[in-house]
């Protein structure tokens, strides 16, 4: 038996397997034939270890002798050797069977490369493998691996196939052309007809079948138009029995007409149409796709660009593309265009009570009451939000307008059933005609916005036309809102306080302050004009943190100076409150300004609490835990829940001037302040009264027991060089002192 030492003494060893004891000159012939054949000898021991791997191997594989032997297949190739080859060889060595491996039954088992190709390609050759078992010269179990190159014989294989396969493309070219057409007809999703150089229908595939509703055998022989609509605009009339039409349709890639099916109904569909020639004959072949849902979805999709999805009706989009219609049919007719720009008033409360679902619910219906007051040819469209428009074409007067507008005030004016909930609302709407009122649909639809801010301004549930002082006045309205942008960098604001008395003690407890604006050449703007104005444009913001940061700077300069006691309260506006970074922002303003947060006060509406419970709530535990004052200002004019008070953290509520201006004369007004300063006591909330302007006032708000005081009866409001006079004189003076003999009150120290 041949050793691992003999072997790699003796490289080339196969002597030794044929026969140990042979002529040592005899064994290198053998051994000088087995490398020479172009066939590849692997002998492998009873351990699937090489002791054998001839020339012809070595050089195909790129592994020499020396680096092959005691080495497994699997170690030469570990990645890509065949399992199946591994089996061959245990087979031949254990069981002593022979296996021929085939390239029908395995292309590669023994991944060796040829050296005749380029080896940069790296290409596995063909090959055929016979595994045999073989034994020793002392009997013990080997196995011989012959490998056969079999390129040559692939390459002649080849070319013969490949001969083979283009002689049979031309015997039965015409029969492969008609098997494919036919298997194209039958198995495409799609309608697919042929029709001859006649123009007659020579096939029909069953897609077709479904879409026309025709069966094959009355369709076949039928010229092709039978399937067209005789409307399509298109296509020009044919006679039957000619190609004129498919001719026509060849020039499109594609083209959408209209279709017949058996029973006559039309509808749409995609037509291409290819050509062929068969036996020197055209045949034309017209694919047809059934288009209905496609074009139902596109209708579906214009209809959701240009309708409002919670009411359908017309979105502006398309309310401007009426708009410019309507005008241009007026000028050709020589009429009237009108349009209305509709707002429902306090919808936001409706919303903020009730809930956005209630609120949807009564858009839709306020849309439906539109539509119940106008013509088929008027257009009522949603722009968004609660504003609604309406465009009345062609009309001779402004009294068809006035009639209109009449009825839509009327119909919105009536109570909506909403949930089994009855909800009254009411429309302000502006009105302009064309061509007086604007050319175009922008400057018409934003002038009748403009008529209805004046529709609102004149107590809402109105209607309005449109006028040149309205113009002017929205002109107005835009210049002071540039101004106002300006106001704050130039400076031109400024505070005044007005001094808050606490009736227990006759002396100034706190101050409000009051933004002031002296406008370069306006002088004095009304607080109730650039106030709503600057919430309207965003401004309210920054101008909100200008005041919190002069009046905490300004407090903190009288309390330095001895007024140890003053507390400033700093209205702040929705707008404001809402803002993301309030608490932050005030933070910041007390930190910056050294002013405690209990010399603070933050006056808030009554309406400002219904806003949103849950987040307001939470703003003002953030405020209160900061150490700052909250008051509700305007208390008895808003809409809040006497049930949510008790779950705020405010300290203050302010009785609205309303209710003191008629406290003395009104007894409902009486009553009224009564319960607020009883609610006020029953919470342990202080009571401020405001508007005091009269001892009578003053007289009677001291007896009912309201905490503090704040009027012109004490002072109107001053600029900042004027507060701490005024604290001192009012400090100063008997403000309130009982008389035994009149029983009146005496004030700032009156005989």
């Amino acid at each position: 038996m041949i050793t691992r030492e003999q072997s790699a003494a003796s490289p080339s060893s196969t002597g030794a397997l044929l026969n140990a004891q042979g002529d040592r000159e005899s064994f290198v012939c053998v051994d000088q034939i087995i490398n020479a054949t172009e066939v590849g000898i692997v002998v492998i021991d009873s351990q699937q270890q090489v002791v054998f791997w001839n020339t012809w191997i070595e050089n195909m594989s790129n592994i020499s002798q020396a680096d092959a032997l005691h080495r497994s297949l699997t170690d030469l190739f570990p990645t890509q050797i065949s399992p199946r080859l591994i089996n061959a060889v245990d087979n031949a060595i254990s069981n002593r069977f022979a296996t021929l491996i085939s390239p029908a039954l395995n292309q590669s088992p023994v991944p060796i490369f040829s050296s005749q190709e380029n080896r940069l390609l790296n290409r596995p050759i063909p090959q055929m493998i016979t595994v045999k078992p073989l034994s020793g010269a002392r009997g013990e179990a080997l196995c011989l691996v012959q490998i056969i190159d079999l390129s040559q014989t692939t390459k002649r294989e080849r070319v013969l196939r490949k001969q083979a396969r283009e002689m049979q493309q031309l015997a039965t070219q015409a029969k492969e052309r008609e098997v494919f057409l036919r298997t194209l007809i039958d198995s495409t999703i799609d309608g697919v007809i042929t029709v001859d150089a006649k123009g007659l229908i020579s096939t029909f595939n069953p897609a077709a079948c479904q879409i026309f509703h025709y069966l094959t055998p009355d369709i076949l022989g039928q010229p092709f138009n039978l399937l067209l609509s005789p409307d399509n605009p298109s296509i020009s009339a044919a006679e039957p029995g000619t190609s004129s039409i498919l001719s026509q349709l060849s020039c499109n890639s594609c083209l959408e007409v209209e279709a017949r099916k058996y029973d006559g109904t039309t509808f749409p569909v995609e037509l291409s149409v290819g050509s062929m020639e068969i036996d020197q004959q055209p045949v034309y072949i017209v694919s047809v796709k059934d288009i209905t849902e496609r074009k139902r979805a596109e209708a579906q999709i214009q209809h959701i660009a240009h309708h409002d999805p919670l009411t359908s009706l017309p979105n502006r989009a398309l309310f401007q593309d009426r708009l410019d219609q309507a005008i241009a049919l007026a000028q050709r007719n020589n009429t009237l265009v009108a349009v209305m720009f509709l707002d429902l008033d306090r919808f936001k409360g409706v919303n903020d009570t009730l809930g956005h679902h209630t609120g949807d619910a009564l858009l839709k219906s306020v849309s439906n009451c539109l539509l119940e007051c106008t013509r088929a040819s008027d257009t009522v469209a949603r722009l968004g939000g609660d504003e609604f428009a309406i465009i009345q074409p062609d009309i001779n007067s402004i009294e068809g307008a006035v009639k209109l507008a009449q009825k839509v005030v009327s119909a919105t004016a009536s109570a909506f059933s909403i949930d089994d909930k009855s909800i009254q609302t009411s429309t302000s709407v502006g009105i302009t005609l064309f061509p007086s009122d604007g050319q175009d649909h922008e400057q018409l639809l934003k002038n009748a916005d403009t008529a209805m801010y004046m529709a609102k301004k004149k107590g809402r549930n109105n209607f309005q036309f449109f006028s040149r002082e309205m113009h002017e006045e929205a002109q107005n309205k835009l210049k002071l809102e540039q101004d106002l942008r300006a106001a704050l960098e130039k400076s031109e604001f400024f505070l005044q306080y007005q001094p808050k008395v606490v009736l227990s003690t006759g002396r100034v407890g706190g101050l409000e302050a009051l933004v002031r604006w002296d406008h370069p050449q306006r002088g004095l703007v009304s607080p109730g004009e650039f106030i709503p104005l600057s919430e309207e444009s965003g401004l309210i913001v920054p101008l909100g943190e200008w005041v919190l940061e002069r009046a905490c700077r300004e407090t903190q300069g009288y309390i330095d100076r001895g007024h140890k006691n003053l507390r400033v309260a700093v209205n702040i506006s929705p707008v404001q409150f809402q803002s993301q970074g309030l608490v932050e922002s005030i933070a910041r303003i007390l930190h910056n300004t050294g002013l405690s947060p209990h010399h603070l006060e933050i006056e808030i509406t009554e309406n400002m609490l219904m806003e949103d419970v849950v987040e307001t709530a939470r703003r003002l535990r953030d405020l209160s835990d900061l150490g700052i004052e909250l008051s509700i200002d305007d208390f008895g004019t808003g809409y809040s829940s006497l049930g949510y008070l008790k779950s705020f953290p405010v300290n203050t509520i302010k009785i609205d001037r309303s209710f003191v201006k008629d406290v003395v004369t009104d007894k409902d007004s009486a009553a009224i302040v009564q319960s607020i300063i009883n609610l006020g006591d029953n919470l342990g909330l202080k009571v401020i009264a405001e508007g005091v302007e009269t001892r009578d006032q003053l007289q009677l708000l001291r007896q009912l027991g309201c905490h503090e005081i704040q009027g012109f009866i004490f002072s109107r409001p001053l600029p900042a060089a004027d507060v701490e006079s005024a604290i001192a004189r009012i400090n100063s003076c008997d403000v309130i002192e009982p008389n035994a003999t009149t029983h009146r009150w005496r004030v700032l120290g009156e005989a």
